[in-house]
């Protein structure tokens, strides 16, 4: 008889050459044994499928799948949740890699109580607080996470409440991560650390597009949808926090849209009850379109204000999302950008949108050079003394808040 397998790690993988081998080591090292590994390969490149089934010799618990071509991590994750056969569900990503204990130490929780889902933030919580206290407080303090590595779930609960992924090009955890919120009540908590995050440079242009503003179209529908329908207060008072954070960054990323394209995800967000029954404004399309407007007269005031309108060319601090919309307002108004600054030692010496990035500029760049850094970042530039001694060459830039414009 066939031993019960306990855990099913799921790995999505793309072209990830350099780390799936630490990936999937990172599991066949784990102190508990009983899990299989899937591998779903989304039309990698012939070298990193070539290694992928060389790592799927070393162990007979690795099972690999493979798509006929790209068709994003949403495919491939519902691929391996049908074909897995673990009684709980962890997700991995190839750039990532757990600590050892870390299957251990979720064993342990799921045989002392009777639960669907372990939520594990991946940080060491400090105090003594119940599950029931830590869930209440996440939700109240809008820190819970969106990440579906961050979420082990009973499969059978997946297949029954239909829990699957959709597909769409990127942000596709949180709409699954809401459906698991919805749907499953019972819960423990992981309070310690146990994976090592890898940012993947090659992301960052796929998440700073159209496809960004659909999902954030479809995740305010999905919000809307289950404001309408809970009975949970704190879940309630957490989701109109997310509703308008969504709403947000729907209109951030709604400046790098088509008009086409604005007018088409517009149309998932109006149709809803939620947007009927609160919001009062008539033309949304309008909106959105004196939304980017505003934010592009800023930046031009901004320039002027500073007598540097078609002058020389500037800098941009961190590859942070608000710098990434940045650049392509700076881009949009033919203002040339020289450099971007950023410390992630995963981006030096890259290329961004034909911008260089590196970790430092040296002084005479410095005292040329005018320096755009999103707002968030000026406290901890002064808290690390960086530029101290030339403020007045740092602009620090807010975007407008399209909920401001909304709800109005």
């Amino acid at each position: 008889m066939c031993k019960k397998i306990t855990f099913s790690v799921i790995i999505p993988t793309y072209n990830s050459l350099k780390t799936i081998e630490r990936c999937v080591n990172s599991v066949l090292d784990q102190s508990f044994k009983n899990f299989e590994i899937l591998v779903v390969d989304d039309g990698s490149n012939k070298e990193t499928k070539n290694l992928q089934k060389k790592i799927l010799k070393k162990n007979n618990k690795i099972r690999l799948f493979s798509n006929s071509k790209n068709y994003g991590v949403s495919k491939s994750r519902n691929l391996a949740i049908s074909k897995a056969k673990g009684d709980f569900i962890i997700f991995l990503d190839s750039d990532d890699y757990l600590f050892r204990n870390y299957l251990e130490d979720i064993f342990k929780i799921i045989k002392s109580k009777n639960i669907d889902l372990i939520i594990a933030p991946n940080k060491k919580i400090q105090g003594k607080y119940s599950d029931v206290q830590l869930y209440r407080e996440l939700f109240e303090k809008n820190r819970l996470s969106f990440f579906c590595w961050n979420y082990i779930i009973k499969r059978s609960s997946i297949l029954k409440h239909k829990i699957f992924f959709e597909n769409i090009k990127v942000f596709e955890d949180q709409l699954f991560v809401f459906k698991i919120f919805e749907k499953i009540k019972k819960y423990s908590f992981y309070k310690k650390e146990y994976i090592v995050r890898t940012e993947n440079f090659q992301s960052l242009g796929r998440l700073t597009n159209h496809h960004s503003c659909n999902a954030y179209a479809l995740i305010i529908k999905r919000i809307s949808s289950i404001i309408s329908t809970t009975k949970n207060h704190n879940f309630l008072k957490y989701l109109r926090r997310r509703l308008i954070d969504s709403i947000n960054f729907f209109g951030l990323f709604s400046i790098t849209c088509s008009n086409a394209q604005i007018k088409k995800y517009l149309e998932l967000i109006i149709k809803t009850d939620y947007f009927k029954k609160n919001i009062k404004i008539k033309n949304f399309y309008s909106t959105i379109k004196f939304f980017k407007n505003k934010n592009l007269q800023l930046l031009i005031s901004v320039l002027k204000k500073r007598g540097h309108l078609n002058k020389n060319k500037i800098n941009i601090y961190s590859l942070s999302l608000n710098s990434r919309i940045l650049i392509e307002l700076l881009k949009e108004k033919k203002i040339k950008i020289d450099k971007i600054i950023d410390s992630n030692q995963l981006f030096q010496g890259k290329i961004y949108k034909n911008i260089k990035i590196v970790n430092k500029l040296g002084k005479n760049e410095i005292n040329k050079r005018l320096f755009f850094v999103p707002l968030e970042f000026k406290k901890y530039l002064f808290g690390q003394k960086i530029f101290i001694r030339k403020k007045e060459k740092l602009i620090f830039f807010k975007f407008h808040k399209f909920s401001d414009l909304i709800f109005k």
